[in-house]
């Protein structure tokens, strides 16, 4: 099968644009036996965006700009996403067992274009974001963000599917979404009747 015939083919389907970041502290990761309780008791947790009083180091933070989100299940609350098994940061998202979803706005494309690089570090000081009580960058200039621990990961074929249990989510902006179709940036236009 020809893989790049197949992915114009993939093209014509326009999809939102996220960026899944996390956080590879020591501290982040002390989190596992709180979230353990806390799905014991609830659903979905509710967290406002909130700073550490602690500095971020930013070479702790990782992330990458995905178009492969979809939303899995309602009850349980399940998202899903896909990264290519070369990705730098697949060794992340298996490592660590919290991450968020940033919904990006059309006024986000140098953020989007940064985090689809592959360096890491680099890309933490585009646009101002906090640091949610679970660890995870949330840009405060997106949409809305997803929070999730880390409930399954399946190897299939050249990517790896992340499923996540949302943990808390929220809207922040009404902004129009920035899209990607046929391999470029796009914007919604005119609604159809």
């Amino acid at each position: 099968m020809d893989s790049k015939k197949l992915r114009q083919c993939f093209g014509n389907f326009a999809t939102g644009i996220i960026i899944a970041a996390g956080n590879n502290s020591a501290r982040h990761k002390s989190h596992k036996k709180f979230v353990n309780n806390i799905f014991s008791k609830i659903n979905i947790l509710k967290s406002s965006i909130s700073q550490n009083d602690a500095k971020v180091n930013y070479s702790d933070l990782y992330g990458l700009t995905i178009n492969s989100f979809s939303s899995l299940s309602l009850t349980p609350a399940l998202i899903q996403f896909s990264i290519d098994n070369k990705s730098s940061n697949l060794k992340f998202f298996k490592k660590n067992n919290f991450f968020s979803l940033n919904i990006l706005s059309k006024s986000q494309l140098n953020l989007s274009n940064a985090f689809a690089s592959k360096n890491n570090n680099k890309k933490f000081g585009i646009e101002d974001f906090k640091i949610s009580q679970f660890g995870n960058p949330i840009f405060t200039n997106s949409i809305a963000y997803i929070e999730c621990f880390r409930h399954k990961i399946i190897k299939a074929g050249d990517h790896h599917i992340i499923i996540g249990k949302i943990i808390d989510f929220s809207q922040l902006s009404n902004q129009d979404p920035l899209l990607y179709y046929k391999g470029q940036y796009i914007c919604t236009g005119d609604k159809i009747s």
